[in-house]
């Protein structure tokens, strides 16, 4: 089955989505470790938990939290940030009828971290 024909179908479509945003934090994690030069091991005990557990994380055969995330970003010195992109087409979904997303979505990182703060401030 072709890209084109695997995100026709919704429920496909929502997979595939799953599976992407996994696979981007699994192979950033990754590559954060080979990276500076740390095992799964390593992750492991920097953050009180089994191999094993980091081993089923990082093939995504194992829900990650975003709790989990951020401990993991605290245990590399690193964070994670979370930037909604327009999807190129909402057909399908849930949100096919709603109307435009805000201006902040399509306008990227900086916007949105210029939102938060403001309401932060308030």
């Amino acid at each position: 089955m072709n890209r084109r024909a695997i995100l026709s179908d919704p429920e496909a479509q929502r997979e595939y989505e799953e599976a992407y945003l996994v696979g981007e934090v699994t192979d950033t994690i990754s590559a954060l470790l080979q990276g500076l030069g740390l095992s799964q091991a390593d992750l492991a005990g920097r953050l009180g938990v089994t191999k094993g557990r980091v081993s089923q994380i990082l093939s995504g055969r194992q829900n990650m939290t975003l709790r989990t995330l951020a401990a993991i970003g605290w245990a590399l010195g690193v964070t994670f940030d979370l930037s909604p992109r327009p999807m190129a087409d909402r057909a399908g979904t849930p949100a096919a009828a709603d109307p435009g997303l805000p201006d902040w979505v399509s306008q990227g990182d900086q916007a949105r971290r210029r939102r938060v703060t403001a309401s932060r401030e308030h």
